[in-house]
């Protein structure tokens, strides 16, 4: 199965909030299929030689870090069709949905701070007058609650991009060893090292997802989750369309990208949530492999704890008599550096 045939099964899986253990599981049998299908033997992660590596190497962690630390600006970055959305506005301008709003008014609805922020309290507690008031919705409708939900939307979807970098941290790993441009822009200029997994445990264990990302030429569209996010943010009690919306727009990125061969351990956050955050779980790399130019002490370092592991190292050469453009590996021989 290829990342295409994956993307179709994960874009039709949809769980929505509230769907009940059984149901779910039955949903999503056919991703969890796939994940097991298309799971590589190993995946790499490129590191650059540092203190923090070093030391998570040390104690087998690996971090995980919110979309806001991510080198690609459109990571994670909501997409949606205003237009869309606007229409979905028209309808919640209608007497029935203004009738709904009352409601929550009546109940002790109280508006978010960032709308509070935006369009001023007093603006705001005229209008929770004017509508705990209205007995009439055409007039208001007509005049101007239409126009308020429009700015109220477009403020909202400022605040779902920043949002959707938080919801979750990320660990990223590559299926590919040999790739001189993922040395090069991951692992110091090939002055650093990479780590080997055997990450289909993640499969059937624990709380962290692991998928493939998915490459191609259109953006993920989140506007059904943008009218869910702005449906809570008025305090209406919607349900979220799709639990997996955040997962399908984590893993969708542009062709550029696709040389990565890219897959993602997804940990979602349960608090500090709008505000960039590190997490770790514990899991031992099976080899190490030094790149090219790595130095002889950093080299050594590393060669002291991966003894000290157990686990298999490797040298990555390139090779002058190769035809083509990546990077061979040999197995490392203890004593060939000189550290003086």
């Amino acid at each position: 199965m290829d990342r295409k045939e994956f993307a179709q099964i994960l874009n039709n899986t949809v769980v929505p909030e509230g769907t009940d253990n059984n149901t779910c599981q039955g949903i999503i049998r056919p991703l969890c299929s796939a994940l097991i299908e298309m799971m590589p033997g190993s995946l790499f992660r490129y590191r650059n030689c540092s203190e923090l590596n070093f030391d998570a190497f040390d104690k087998d962690l690996i971090f995980t870090v919110t979309a806001d630390k991510f080198n690609d600006p459109y990571d994670t970055l909501s997409g949606y069709n205003i237009d869309a959305i606007f229409k979905q506005i028209d309808i919640y301008s209608s007497k029935e949905f203004l009738l709904l709003l009352k409601e929550a008014m009546l109940n002790g609805l109280v508006f978010p701070q960032n709308i509070v922020q935006f369009f001023g309290e007093a603006n705001l507690t005229q209008l929770r007058e004017k509508i705990i008031s209205c007995d009439n919705f055409d007039n208001l409708r007509t005049n101007d609650f239409n126009v308020i939900m429009k700015m109220f939307c477009l403020i909202n979807a400022k605040q779902l991009e920043s949002t959707l970098k938080y919801v979750s941290t990320v660990a990223c790993f590559s299926e590919d060893i040999h790739s001189v441009t993922m040395w090069s822009h991951y692992a110091q200029n090939h002055e650093g090292f990479a780590l080997e997994y055997n990450m289909a445990p993640l499969l059937t264990e624990g709380d962290n997802r692991i998928f493939p990302v998915i490459y191609g030429d259109e953006r993920y569209d989140s506007s059904t989750l943008l009218a869910w996010y702005i449906g809570k943010a008025i305090g209406l009690d919607v349900k979220k369309p799709d639990e997996f919306a955040h997962y399908k727009l984590m893993l969708h990125k542009a062709t550029e990208w696709a040389y990565e061969k890219e897959w993602r351990v997804i940990q979602k956050q349960t608090d500090g949530l709008n505000q960039s955050k590190v997490n770790s779980f514990e899991m031992k790399p099976i080899a190490i492999y030094y790149g090219n130019r790595i130095s002889p002490i950093n080299k050594k370092l590393l060669h002291m704890l991966a003894q000290k592991k157990g686990i298999n190292e490797y040298d990555m050469i390139i090779d002058p008599a190769s035809p083509k453009y990546e990077m061979k590996y040999d197995p490392y021989i203890n004593g060939s550096e000189d550290v003086c």
